[in-house]
């Protein structure tokens, strides 16, 4: 089993549920110069070093490929009860803050201890700003609603939940920003209910 270690415990928590069903991380190395990903089971290699060329097939770097079960390693709290472990996504507010002057200490989970387990369905390498609405959605991102005509209750969701991917991306990844459009795996997750 191979793991992923949530960025937040929206995350966590998500993943946990399946409402999170898309995993995008950042590839590593970044393609230097004339990058062509196709983004197909056969992807084209790409560009390094713009000087002495080497190329690479960028599944080379890639974490997971489709079959692996992803262990989510997230914020853990042993208690030192059977069955009685905690974890710090399923916490609301005032139960973190009463943990916490408690003195507890929150530390992630080993692996022993993983609850979520979902299977990589597909990856794909893609330069981040490619994500569509559906996709920042998958992520995790709420839709945003807004009222079209109050007097009739009729509602649509807004388009534009781009800034708030795009935020979330700079607080993870602030080395390689938004503006740049770095190259990202885009790996699709679905959680194995019954198991």
């Amino acid at each position: 089993m191979k793991t992923y270690t949530a960025k937040t415990d929206a995350e966590a928590a998500g993943l946990h549920d399946g409402r999170i069903t898309l995993l995008v991380i950042l590839c590593n190395p970044q393609p230097d110069g004339a990058a062509r990903f196709s983004g197909c089971d056969k992807p084209e290699p790409y560009i390094l070093r713009k000087g002495s060329p080497v190329y690479y097939d960028p599944f080379t770097f890639a974490r997971y490929a489709p079959g692996d079960v992803i262990g989510v390693k997230e914020w853990w709290l042993p208690l030192g009860f059977t069955d009685c472990d905690v974890y710090r996504a399923d916490c609301a507010a005032g139960t973190l803050e009463q943990y916490r002057r408690g003195g507890y200490k929150w530390r992630r989970c080993p692996n022993a201890n993983i609850r979520t387990r979902p299977l990589c369905e597909s990856v794909e390498a893609r330069q981040v700003q490619s994500i569509d609405h559906d996709e920042i959605v998958a992520f995790g991102i709420k839709q945003k609603w807004t009222c079209i005509s109050p007097s009739l209750g009729t509602y649509c969701h807004d388009n534009d939940i781009t800034d708030d991917f795009r935020v979330e991306w700079g607080r993870r990844y602030p080395k390689f920003p938004w503006a740049s459009n770095p190259w990202a795996f885009f790996t699709t997750v679905k959680l194995e209910t019954g198991k």
